[in-house]
C-alpha cells in the first residue's frame, strides 16, 4: 500500500481520481496500453515528416501519445510500490490533460472537410468563429485541469481547498464534454446542409462519438461519490477512457490528413485544372467561387472573340475590293 494510502487517504478519495489510486491490479492493463501505443510511434514519426502527409494538426496527437505514454510508465512503477504525493499528482495531470489533446485534430479536420467541398461565397459566416470558440473553450478546459491538479496537495490542508480542487476538476470535465458535443452536433448538421461526402463525414463522427464518450464517463465518474460504483471501478476506467482514447488516436494517424482534409487547397486545384493555368492572380479569387461554372464561362469568351476577329477580318477584306474595283474604274 502507498504512501497516500496510509496518510490522507480519506480526504484524497473524495477528489474521485479518474482511474483511482494504481495499485497492483494496474499493472498488466497498464503494461499493454503502453505497448500498443509505443508500437505507434513509428507511423505518427513517418506522418509527422513525411512532406505529403505533414499538418501542425498532428502535434496534438504527439503531445497526447506522449502524456499517455509518460502516464501509463508512472502507473506500472506505481503498481509496483509505494508513492507519494508528487507522483500522484503528476500521474492525475497527465490521466486529465492528455485526453483534451485529442479533441482539437476532429475540430480542424471538421473545419477544413467544410471547406474543401462548399465554396466560399456558400459556406456558412459561422464556421471559422465556432472552429475557434471551440478551440478557446478547449484551452480554458486544459488550464482548469492542470491547476485542478496542481492544487491537489492543498487538498490535505483544508476542506475549502478539497472543495475547490473537486470544482475545478468538475468545471474543466463539463467544459470538454461541452466542446466534443457540439463538434460532433455540427459534423452531422454540415454533412446534411451541404450533403459533405458521407465517407469523410463517418471518418470524423465516428471517433468523435468516442470522445464524447469518455467525456460523459469523466463526468459521471467526477460525480459519483459512491467509491463501489460500477463508474469508480477499474474496468470502467480501461475501457470507457483508455480504449476509447487509443481507438480515436489510431483514427488521427491511420490516413493522411492533408489528403483527406485539404481544406481550401481542394478548390484551388479545381481553377488550376478548370482554366489550364491562364487565369490571371486578379481573377484566381472569383474563379474559387465557381470552380464548375469557371470553364464554360471561359471558352464561351474565346468563342465570342473569334466570331469578332474573324468579322472584323471579312469586313476588312470586303472593304479592300470595294476600294479596288473604284480604283480600276478611275483608271478606265
Amino acid at each position: 500500500m502507498s504512501d497516500i494510502q496510509h496518510a490522507g487517504y480519506d480526504v484524497v478519495k473524495n477528489i474521485n481520481f479518474t482511474g483511482g489510486f494504481p495499485t497492483s491490479k494496474d499493472l498488466a492493463p497498464s503494461a499493454v496500453f503502453l505497448v500498443a501505443y509505443v508500437i505507434t510511434i513509428p507511423l505518427l514519426i513517418m506522418r509527422l515528416f513525411r512532406k505529403s502527409d505533414r499538418t501542425i494538426v498532428l502535434l496534438r496527437p504527439t503531445l497526447f501519445v506522449g502524456a499517455r505514454v509518460a502516464m501509463l510508465i508512472m502507473r506500472v512503477i506505481m503498481s509496483r510500490r509505494s508513492y507519494g504525493i508528487g507522483s500522484l499528482i503528476g500521474e492525475l495531470i497527465l490521466t486529465s490533460v492528455g485526453y483534451l489533446f485529442l479533441i482539437d485534430p476532429y475540430i480542424q479536420c471538421w473545419r477544413r472537410h467544410v471547406e474543401g467541398n462548399v465554396s466560399r461565397l456558400d459556406r456558412p459566416v459561422w464556421l471559422k468563429p465556432l472552429a475557434w470558440s471551440l478551440w478557446g473553450l478547449l484551452v480554458i478546459s486544459i488550464i482548469i485541469t492542470v491547476l485542478s491538479g496542481a492544487l491537489v496537495n492543498k487538498a490535505f490542508e483544508s476542506q475549502s481547498w478539497l472543495t475547490a480542487v473537486r470544482g475545478l476538476r468538475h468545471a474543466g470535465f463539463i467544459l470538454s464534454m461541452v466542446v466534443v458535443a457540439v463538434t460532433a452536433m455540427v459534423i452531422v448538421v454540415t454533412h446534411y446542409q451541404f450533403k459533405l461526402p458521407t465517407w469523410k463525414t463517418l471518418y470524423l463522427l465516428i471517433p468523435t462519438c468516442c470522445l464524447v464518450t469518455v467525456a460523459v464517463f469523466r463526468v459521471v465518474q467526477s460525480f459519483t461519490d459512491n467509491p463501489t460504483a460500477a463508474v469508480r471501478s477499474r474496468a470502467a476506467f480501461y475501457v470507457l477512457q483508455m480504449l476509447f482514447e487509443y481507438i480515436t488516436y489510431i483514427f488521427v494517424i491511420a490516413v493522411s490528413l492533408p489528403g483527406w482534409y485539404p481544406g481550401d487547397k481542394t478548390h484551388l486545384t479545381n481553377i488550376r485544372r478548370g482554366t489550364g493555368g491562364e487565369s490571371q492572380a486578379g481573377e484566381s479569387g472569383s474563379k474559387a467561387e465557381y470552380p464548375d461554372s469557371q470553364p464554360q464561362q471561359t471558352r464561351s469568351s474565346r468563342t465570342d472573340r473569334l466570331i469578332i476577329v474573324r468579322l472584323v477580318r471579312h469586313l476588312s477584306k470586303r472593304k479592300g475590293t470595294t476600294t479596288g474595283k473604284k480604283n480600276g474604274a478611275g483608271d478606265v
